[in-house]
């Protein structure tokens, strides 16, 4: 499965608006927005990881931010070039690299959004870097995940694309909600505080992380 996403996120990196759309049942880009929610308009730069094909990061510089992307794919960062340029938006810049080794200053952001991450964004290494790279009092805004009211086959599809990419249920808890609870209890531990949001829209519903650097 890890070679799935390899090809997903790399020589196949253009197939994945369509198989976004597809599993999301074309809800995929508003279930994403949904972060907009959270993050103050002209609130300063804002760092998205893992910023794929750039839909989030032509919204929030539309909207007034200061969008900066990072992704490790050098695919991913061609598409959202070209998505950003066919938008208007010529200066977000963006970053090739790695969330567990930010190029950026320490407390350079006050605003951190990652959108359906994998397991990466509860590694120590990421979470440290978050920490250093946040202003006090500054925030990271995730969408671990979304389910689709009501259940059926892309239903089904998303709770199986949960269990592969390591965000798994328990035997008492059954997917997203595991991934929810396990994203959350890292953040608390690694010393951040928790707001927990499930935002229903008219077909699915959205949860949401804020986590609190203290």
């Amino acid at each position: 499965m890890n070679f799935i996403f390899y090809l997903l996120y790399y020589p196949l990196a253009f197939t994945y608006d369509l198989v976004a759309t597809v599993v999301s049942v074309g809800q995929w880009w508003d279930w994403q927005a949904q972060a907009l929610n959270y993050v103050d308009e002209y609130e300063g730069p804002v760092l998205e990881v893992g910023h794929g094909t750039g839909h989030l990061l032509a919204k929030l510089h539309k909207r007034g931010n200061q969008p900066i992307g990072i992704d490790l794919s050098p695919n991913m960062g061609r598409l959202a070039r070209r998505w950003l340029r066919k938008q208007n938006v010529a200066t977000v810049p963006l970053t090739q690299g790695s969330v567990m080794a930010l190029p950026f200053a320490n407390a350079s952001f006050p605003t951190i959004i990652s959108t359906f991450p994998t397991s990466y964004i509860i590694e120590p290494e990421t979470l440290s870097e978050f920490q250093r790279v946040l202003q006090t009092h500054g925030k990271v805004i995730i969408v671990p995940n979304a389910t689709l009211d009501p259940n059926g086959v892309i239903a089904n599809f998303m709770r199986w694309l949960f269990r592969i990419t390591g965000q798994a249920p328990s035997e008492s808890q059954p997917a997203p909600e595991a991934w929810f609870t396990k994203l959350t209890s890292k953040l608390e531990q690694a010393g951040f505080e928790t707001e927990c949001e499930a935002v229903k829209l008219s077909r699915s519903t959205v949860f949401m992380v804020i986590a609190t650097l203290d």
